[in-house]
Order: structure tokens, then C-alpha cells, then sequence
């Protein structure tokens, strides 16, 4: 018997990038532009400037925010 794992493991495995629709490849695209456009548009935003502040006050090493 083979575990759900294992069949997604060998699925992934042997998958292609031509094996992928070209629709579903270019929705991926489109969305990680989205992604990227929108972590750029609130990387000053108040709630991720908090956030900020928390780690480094527990000592975690965080860039500080370019303007």
C-alpha cells in the first residue's frame, strides 16, 4: 500500500514544467507578480513596521525598512 506522501513525492518527482497547462503557468506568473507587487506597496506600512519592531526587540536580525 502506498502512503498519500509517497504518491504526491513520486507525482512531484516526475513532474515536468511541459507537462503543466500553459493556463496554469501563466496564472502562477500573474499571481506571484501580484505578490510582489503588493509585499513592495506594504513593506513601510505600519502593522509590518510593528511587527518589525517586536522581532528586533527579542533580538531577531531584521533590515531596516528603506524608504
Amino acid at each position: 500500500m502506498t502512503s498519500s506522501s509517497a504518491t504526491l513525492a513520486a507525482f512531484a518527482a516526475n513532474l515536468r514544467y511541459e507537462d503543466i497547462p500553459s493556463l496554469v503557468t501563466e496564472r502562477a506568473k500573474e499571481l506571484f507578480l501580484d505578490w510582489v507587487g503588493s509585499a513592495l506597496a506594504g513593506k513601510n506600512a505600519r502593522p509590518i513596521l510593528a511587527i518589525q519592531s517586536f522581532a528586533q526587540r527579542w533580538g531577531l536580525p531584521v533590515e531596516a525598512p528603506r524608504s
